[in-house]
């Protein structure tokens, strides 16, 4: 009887010592289970941040290459750009939900702040932000998103400031340049790069690209259309930036005459010239050029190219009117052999079979940044084409 009440007696006290013990160690495992889920909305904050802070400062870059510079005469407004982009900045900043709110509260106080200024070398990560002057273009510009409490909008910890284990201030920085020291394009990786397979002449001539695109915009003569940069919609009406006429006989059609000033580029390509025209240059129609479109050691590019243009082009050409595409300019011609100068960019506003024989568009001058653009020191500045991309 006494060895059956001492036994019973120890899994009492066991029970006692084991309930004790998950008295002691649950507020242990609680804490331990509440900083675990800390760390990962800690973790997660910062990459919700990261990742808004990046599309912010791409946002803002685009916004750094004026759009009318294609304008003849005008003169850009360095401020004026700058003010669009921190608009632009703060608007896709507050496209990234953070726990399902947006970043930006509607409030006095933004937790995004903008910098702009100019990086020399915008291929180095290690090239400082410097400010921007005459000398110094506005190329750059840095977003830096907070939560904090000093904004008031800290990430909601409890146990991790508590412990002074985490925080409850994230802050995420990105910084968006232009390099507008454009080479050629290169397809980044299945992202096709925008290069229209046609060349306009260049120069030298009426008929040609830049004689055309510096004349002042007449309405009724060279300014018929106004095309929406943002939507690409194509409306009639002069909106101040004059129209490219480009044109080129039918293949089996007349020979090429004095007013035809575009020739159709063969890239070699499995894809038929449709399929280029319309979602733009992949590696694989790029393989007999090495993969790239681009400048060689000479500052040009030999391509072939044929002076007619297949008469069932005009379908899908139709297809991308307002759509933004770059042109390339070629400077001399001999047999087949095309020589590339220049790259420009452009939208079609009309496309037009009345003349005999002939494919004739008109195109109006846009900008492009991209991000399939190739860039190199002592490269010329180009005013219409620049590489877009987060440089740290």
């Amino acid at each position: 009887m006494d060895l059956k009440r001492a036994h019973k007696t120890r899994k009492t006290r066991r029970g006692y010592a084991a309930s004790s013990l998950l008295v002691v160690l649950f507020p242990v495992l609680a804490v331990g289970i509440g900083l675990a889920i800390e760390v990962g909305l800690h973790g997660t904050t910062r990459e919700h941040l990261q990742t808004a802070a990046d599309a912010a400062a791409l946002a803002g870059a685009v916004e750094l290459l004026d759009p009318l510079v294609v304008q003849p005469g005008h003169t850009t407004n360095t401020q004026t750009l700058q003010q669009t982009a921190n608009t632009e900045a703060g608007l896709y900043a507050n496209f990234n939900l953070m726990m399902g709110a947006p970043l930006v509260y509607p409030t006095h106080t933004r937790p995004v702040f903008v910098v702009f200024g100019n990086v020399a070398d915008p291929t180095d990560w290690m090239s400082p932000l410097g400010p921007n002057d005459d000398q110094h273009p506005c190329n750059t510009i840095v977003v830096t998103i907070e939560r904090s409490q000093r904004l008031k909008n800290p990430v909601p910890l409890r146990l991790g400031p508590f412990l002074g284990i985490l925080p409850g201030n994230v802050v995420a920085t990105s910084r968006g340049t232009i390099d507008q020291r454009v080479y050629g394009f290169r397809p980044n990786g299945q992202i096709a790069t925008p290069v229209i397979p046609f060349a306009v002449l260049a120069a030298g001539s009426p008929v040609s690209w830049t004689v055309q695109a510096s004349a002042a915009a007449t309405p009724n003569v060279n300014d018929n259309f106004t095309v929406n940069p943002t939507t690409g919609q194509v409306s009639n009406g002069p909106d101040g930036i004059p129209e490219v006429l480009v044109s080129a006989p039918f293949q089996n059609g007349p020979a090429a005459g004095p007013s035809d000033n575009m020739v159709t580029i063969n890239f070699a390509s499995p894809n038929p010239t449709a399929t280029l025209i319309q979602f733009g240059l992949r590696p694989i129609d790029l393989t007999a050029l090495g993969g790239q479109f681009a400048f060689g050691n000479t500052g040009t590019l030999t391509v072939q190219a044929s002076t007619a243009v297949d008469a069932g082009l005009t379908g899908v050409l139709q297809l991308i009117l307002g759509a933004n595409r770059i042109w390339p300019l070629y400077s001399t011609r001999s047999g087949t052999d095309t020589t590339i100068s220049q790259f420009v960019a452009g939208r079609i506003a009309s496309v037009s079979t009345v003349a005999p024989g002939r494919l004739v568009l008109a195109v109006q001058p846009s900008v492009y940044p991209t991000s399939t653009a190739l860039v190199q020191a002592g490269q010329a500045l180009n005013p219409y084409v620049a590489k877009l991309s987060l440089t740290r």
